[in-house]
């Protein structure tokens, strides 16, 4: 029952911080983007996107939170960095598997990429450089905005590329390319490796600060009671 009172009050306590970024949100897509000639958004849209990214948050957010309250309270007095960390490393993976086919066609439509030059010098490249291409998608960037992007993601032995379907139209197939091969410097370079090396190291951190801590809580708990 604590850990369901816990995860109402956590929750509960998002809700003045949500609605406090609204007003916000609509005064950087519709006055300062609108004033560059980048928003597309519609008012229907946007509050679309709030409500739905809320449910997901408490639909994907509360059952995690009560995994998460579950394991401290079972392993908080013995290898609890070690559990959360196993915990966390793998709902990581999970999701970075689970997003591109379950969350993300939530808000975009995605669509394989047309056969053309653009397909072809963007295969060309993964192959000079070695890159594990699964999938190549445009994305309806257009619906939300006039900025243009790509990236890539997926699991080490197969990744999926994504273009926005605004840098396809406002761009020459060549510079399309170019973009791709900035992007994929990075999973050359291993940047993108290094980032998420940097990202664990800082979450075992964490998880043994959040041990301590339970363990000081003990202890106190302990020399309280005698």
């Amino acid at each position: 029952m604590k850990i369901t009172h816990s995860v109402i009050f956590c929750f509960a306590g998002q809700i003045p911080l949500a609605l406090i970024n609204i007003p916000w949100s609509l005064y950087s897509t519709f006055v300062i983007e609108h004033k560059f000639g980048f928003n597309k958004q519609t008012p229907q849209l946007f509050f679309k996107d709030v409500l739905l990214t809320q449910l997901l948050t408490v639909a994907i957010g509360a059952p995690l939170l009560a995994a998460f309250l579950k394991i401290v309270d079972y392993f908080g007095k013995r290898s609890l960095a070690f559990y959360v960390m196993v915990f966390l490393v793998t709902v990581q993976i999970v999701m970075i598997a689970l997003y591109p086919t379950l969350i993300q066609p939530l808000f975009n439509k995605l669509e394989p990429l047309q056969e053309g030059e653009v397909k072809s010098k963007t295969e060309e490249l993964c192959r000079k450089l070695k890159f594990p291409l699964g999938k190549l998608w445009v994305i309806d960037g257009s619906r939300r905005s006039a900025h243009s992007n790509a990236y890539f993601y997926g699991l080490p032995w197969s990744k999926q590329i994504v273009i926005y379907d605004t840098l396809i139209a406002q761009s020459e197939p060549i510079e399309v390319v170019a973009v791709l091969a900035h992007e994929l410097g990075h999973w050359a370079n291993w940047d993108t490796t290094r980032q998420l090396l940097i990202a664990e190291v800082h979450l075992f951190s964490r998880c043994m600060v959040l041990s301590l801590g339970v363990f000081v809580f003990v202890f106190c708990h302990i020399l309280d009671v005698y």
